[in-house]
């Protein structure tokens, strides 16, 4: 029997979805609520330049990521997973921080394949990687991959909560619904 293969988000999927909020509130000064935040992108939920975030990301970027804690239950669910599943981590940052997404990975024993894509445009190399279910917080990503027929669990966020789905979008709360999910979605084979 061939295996599915699955694609996991890395960044409010994967690790703390609020990991971000005490760095980039000491950085700028602010006082930024994550449970109050409906919007995805940090530049706007700050009001940042984007001169102003490049420069704040790459001086602070690289430690944020390789600090930030995974979500309870993501490393058991993931083991499990992987004796069924190929996985393949697909994140949206910069190429410059493969080392660190690479030893964040490595530093929670995650077994699987990373690509570092550079772009929130992840469904060709979802496509590419014949991914049949795809784990993600961001909506709009979600979107894409489910208007393509990949099966997306979407990992509840503050601000990806006031989002309509399509049928192929599946909310949950945490890893043990996304294991309960994927299970009924590979067809109880798990």
């Amino acid at each position: 029997m061939n295996k599915y293969n699955i694609g996991i988000d890395i960044d409010g999927t994967l690790t703390e979805p609020d990991f971000w909020v005490e760095t980039m509130n000491r950085y700028f000064n602010k006082e930024i609520n994550y449970h109050e935040n409906r919007v995805y992108d940090w530049l706007e939920a700050y009001d940042l330049s984007y001169e102003e975030f490049e420069k704040f990301y790459k001086t602070e970027g690289p430690r944020m990521h390789l600090e930030a804690k995974i979500r309870p239950g993501a490393k058991k669910v993931i083991s499990y997973f992987s004796k069924h599943f190929n996985i393949y981590y697909l994140t949206a940052r910069q190429s410059w921080l493969e080392p660190v997404t690479a030893k964040w990975l490595s530093k929670h024993e995650l077994p699987g394949e990373h690509y570092v894509l550079g772009t929130h445009k992840k469904l060709p190399y979802a496509k590419k990687l014949s991914c049949d279910f795809f784990i993600e917080d961001n909506i709009n990503v979600a979107r894409e991959l489910a208007s393509d027929g990949i099966k997306v669990v979407l990992i509840n966020c503050p601000y990806n909560m006031n989002s309509n789905l399509n049928k192929n979008i599946i909310r949950v709360d945490n890893w043990i619904e996304i294991r309960k999910v994927i299970n009924q979605l590979a067809g109880n084979l798990i």
